[in-house]
C-alpha cells in the first residue's frame, strides 16, 4: 500500500513540475514581447505552443504507465522529446 502511495505522489511531483516548466516555456516570449520588438507572437501562437506542450506531456505519461523496460521508456521518451524540439524547431522558422 505504502509502495503504491509512494508512486502516486511522485507521479503528481512530476505532473507538478511538467505544468510549471510549461509555463515557464510560454511566459519566455511573452515577456520578451515586453522587452523588444523582435519578438511577435499572435494569441495563435501561444495557443499552437500550449498544445503542443500538452501533447508532449500526454505521451510521455503515456508512455511512463504503459512501456515496460526501463531501455524501452528511456528510448520513446527521447523519441518523443526529440520529435516535440523538432516540430518546434519547424515552426519557429515558419
Amino acid at each position: 500500500m505504502s509502495a503504491a502511495l509512494s508512486t502516486n505522489s511522485n507521479c503528481r511531483s512530476y505532473r507538478i513540475a511538467f505544468a510549471a516548466i510549461s509555463c515557464a516555456v510560454l511566459a519566455i516570449p511573452l515577456v520578451a514581447m515586453q522587452l523588444t520588438g523582435e519578438v511577435s507572437w499572435q494569441i495563435g501562437d501561444f495557443v499552437v505552443a500550449a498544445l503542443m506542450l500538452l501533447t508532449l506531456g500526454a505521451v510521455i505519461e503515456f508512455v511512463a504507465r504503459y512501456v515496460s523496460g526501463r531501455a524501452l521508456r528511456a528510448t520513446a521518451i527521447a523519441l518523443t522529446l526529440a520529435g516535440f524540439v523538432f516540430a518546434w524547431a519547424m515552426l519557429a522558422t515558419g
